[in-house]
């Protein structure tokens, strides 16, 4: 029985000791999954530099981020393919997948199944006008002239000339440079000022 307990109070007592006691660090190391997302995401962005104008796409794994001015257009279980919006023109059109920011300067025209097609809107004249999902925030530019129950009619303001009037929806706010200068049922008329 001594025997017995002396063994076992060794056994603690080494188990102890294997805690306690100081070890030399080792020298950190990369593990081989860490080398090659490093690599992986080195060589994405160099990819990336390279084909970055309106339209390049490519395929990446979905667990990486995706670079801004480029949207999620396709995708597999495993990876995504992405587009570049940089350098789109007015009116470009692109089809992307939901649950995903919309860029600066794009507003959701359209909608299906699981994706959602949306249009550049930087670059207009003044007066031009787009019809857009009404459920989403206002491209900067652009202001609302009319609506249905699921749609907004939406007027570019970009580059308008001094003393531009335009009629508008209620309930929207006034753009920087531009006055009320008149009201008529659920509309209200706006001038710029410059």
């Amino acid at each position: 029985m001594l025997k017995k307990s002396m063994a076992s109070s060794l056994g603690l007592l080494f188990v102890v000791l294997s805690f306690t006691l100081p070890t030399q660090a080792a020298e950190p190391t990369l593990s081989k999954s860490s080398e090659q997302n490093i690599s992986s995401h080195a060589s994405l962005k160099q990819s990336l530099t390279a084909s970055s104008s309106y339209g390049a796409k490519m395929w990446i794994k979905n667990n990486q981020l995706v670079p801004q001015g480029w949207v999620i257009t396709d995708s597999t279980s495993t990876q995504f393919e992405i587009t570049c919006v940089i350098g789109a023109t007015y009116r470009s059109t692109l089809w992307i997948k939901y649950n995903q920011r919309i860029p600066d300067g794009w507003a959701v025209i359209d909608g299906s199944g699981t994706s959602l097609q949306m249009i550049y809107t930087q670059g207009a004249g003044y007066g031009d006008k787009l019809w857009v999902r009404n459920n989403q925030i206002m491209p900067q530019g652009w202001v609302i002239t009319d609506s249905t129950t699921d749609k907004f009619e939406i007027t570019s303001i970009q580059r308008a000339p001094k003393g531009a009037k335009l009629w508008i929806r209620y309930n929207q706010q006034i753009p920087a440079g531009w006055v009320v200068t008149d009201r008529f049922n659920t509309k209200i008329q706006i001038t710029f000022m410059g």
